[in-house]
């Protein structure tokens, strides 16, 4: 594991996946935090998790203290997705909605991949988690064109 995280971090991840696992929901790491528990070393800056729509109920119920904001529209430079935001331990959390998602490719907006088998099951901070499969975030990365993520990232496999 990457030595990357604070104390705080840590305590956020814990948090995090001990109510994920309570909750049973369908989850996947993505982002920064699937590249570090990958074997990425990048400084985390906030935590990225996929959910299915119809187990948002239950995801509220389960953070529903650290909940900043309800599930949203949101839309930017590089993503459009509903999106739910949370603060664990000061770290921010994305909660976001695995279908009708899209991401900024050179030629227009590119769905996301809402495969519910696109996760795999990886050893991070001593429990068993879900990630976005290492060449699935690679090829996310090629579409935003993230040059430096995608050496990184490549360097891992």
């Amino acid at each position: 594991m990457p030595d990357v995280f604070s104390p705080r971090h840590i305590a956020a991840l814990q948090i995090l996946f001990s109510r994920l696992e309570s909750t049973g929901v369908w989850y996947r790491a993505t982002g920064g935090l699937a590249g570090n528990i990958h074997g990425s070393a990048w400084p985390l800056q906030d935590i990225d998790i996929d959910y299915r729509k119809e187990e948002w109920e239950l995801i509220a119920s389960a953070f529903g203290e650290w909940l900043v904001e309800p599930p949203h529209q949101y839309h930017g430079p590089e993503f459009q997705l509903v999106m739910a935001t949370a603060t664990i331990e000061s770290i921010p959390v994305e909660f976001c909605q695995l279908e009708d998602g899209f991401v900024a490719g050179p030629k227009g907006w590119v769905p996301l991949s809402a495969d519910l088998s696109r996760r795999e099951i990886r050893s991070f901070l001593g429990r068993n988690v879900w990630a976005q499969p290492l060449n699935d975030l690679i090829a996310y990365k090629e579409i935003i064109g993230r040059k430096a993520d995608l050496a990184d990232l490549r360097s891992l496999l």
